[in-house]
């Protein structure tokens, strides 16, 4: 199951992150997507997305980034913040300075 907060205000996101219980935070609008052995689930790119896997059985989920040339005026702008917020904002190691640089550039 792929918990999603939909429609999240920048007051919530501030909510979210400084709470120090994100995994406990409760978005006002979220959706639950049910997944099945197999699919394959795709976030648009460039977007913002607070969300929550769950499995209640053992699971291997892989995870990956794409870029679409077409959502590449929200793209920088939403790299940028999750640079200026790599601390929060993801679960995964951010980039080295000098590899923003190539990205950015």
């Amino acid at each position: 199951m792929w918990n999603v907060a939909v429609d999240t205000t920048e007051s919530e996101v501030e909510e979210w992150r400084s709470s120090g219980r994100q995994k406990y935070w409760l978005p006002k609008k979220r959706v639950a997507i049910m997944l099945k052995k197999g699919d394959t689930l795709v976030m648009p790119p460039g977007v913002l997305v607070i969300h929550a896997p769950y499995t209640p059985t053992d699971c291997l989920l892989a995870g990956g980034m794409f870029w679409d040339f077409h959502a590449s005026a929200q793209l920088f702008p939403n790299l940028a913040y999750i640079k200026k917020n790599s601390d929060w904002i993801t679960n995964e190691n951010p980039p080295k300075d000098a590899e923003w640089n190539d990205i950015i550039r």
